[in-house]
């Protein structure tokens, strides 16, 4: 008798808390937009059973505050909605954050839903219905199935403008500094010896000289010695190298006229000597030309 007792105690407990399981909350839309429109909020439950229908009669939705509302007369079938708004409930959902329990008739708690923050003209929903996890900013679904999550646009990262690369300066070409290349320095004329450009009496040996000819050679090679050492000054003057000019010693033309005086003393009695043959023989010419005349 006492195990029978039991027995049915235990099945008026567990089952029926079995059925009441299956019932959610699955939507809350609590900002309605415009003052009057308070009325339109509602709290959705779903039942998650697919095969049994759940009568909802002495549920119990409960707010923060701890506003109640007792459900009457209502059975909601398999998968189905049941939405119960502020007019039926007297509940007002806050705006800013608030919190929802639904409890069946023993007082036990089935489920409950808070929520953190509220957007005019959106819920916050169950997706997928009866199962999913809430999101908020949806659009409202009433008696029906909640829309997916609104896809957050992630925002584009600006993407770090590109650092110009520094033009490289140029550099300046190096202008080569002029070197002075130094004026070559043009080698002297060697010298012609005085003495070489005196034409020597003995040569031509065998010709005869008149004296006036050898006087006028003579002054002729002493005029050619003295253009010759004028010469020899002015090219000295061109290719000197410092302040200094280069100056024929006096010594050497005392020496070279000195050897042409010489030379023309030797020159003399030859010439002095040749000159009575020169007259005879004038002068026997001169009588053959009587004698054939």
């Amino acid at each position: 008798m006492f195990i029978s007792v039991l027995l049915s105690f235990l099945l008026f407990l567990f089952i029926p808390f079995d059925v009441y399981a299956q019932v959610v909350i699955n939507e809350v839309f609590p900002n309605p937009s415009g003052d009057s429109s308070e009325l339109t909020e509602y709290v959705e439950l779903y039942n998650t059973n697919n095969a049994d229908a759940i009568d909802l009669e002495e549920y119990v939705l409960v707010d923060a505050a701890n506003n109640s509302f007792t459900v009457s007369q209502v059975v909601i079938g398999p998968l189905e909605f049941v939405s119960f708004t502020k007019a039926d409930t007297g509940i007002g959902l806050n705006n800013s954050e608030d919190t929802i329990t639904l409890k069946d008739p023993l007082g036990v708690e089935v489920d409950s839903f808070s929520y953190p923050k509220t957007s005019e003209d959106k819920s916050w929903s169950r997706y997928p219905d009866g199962i999913g996890d809430f999101y908020s900013n949806t659009a409202p679904s009433k008696n029906s199935s909640n829309y997916s999550p609104p896809t957050s646009t992630p925002t584009n990262t600006p993407k770090p403008t590109k650092t110009p690369t520094p033009t490289k300066t140029p550099i300046p070409t190096r202008i080569p500094t002029a070197t002075n290349i130094p004026t070559k320095i043009p080698t002297p004329t060697e010298k012609v010896s005085s003495a070489e450009a005196v034409s020597s009496p003995t040569s031509n040996v065998n010709e005869l000289v008149d004296t006036n000819a050898v006087e006028k050679n003579s002054e002729q090679n002493i005029l050619g010695i003295r253009e010759e050492i004028l010469k020899d000054d002015a090219e000295d003057k061109i290719y000197e190298t410092g302040d200094q000019e280069k100056k024929l010693p006096v010594a050497a033309i005392g020496i070279i006229l000195g050897g042409i005086s010489f030379m023309g003393a030797g020159a003399y009695p030859y010439i002095k000597e040749r000159l009575p043959l020169k007259d005879k023989r004038h002068e026997k010419n001169k009588k053959e030309e009587k004698i054939n005349l």
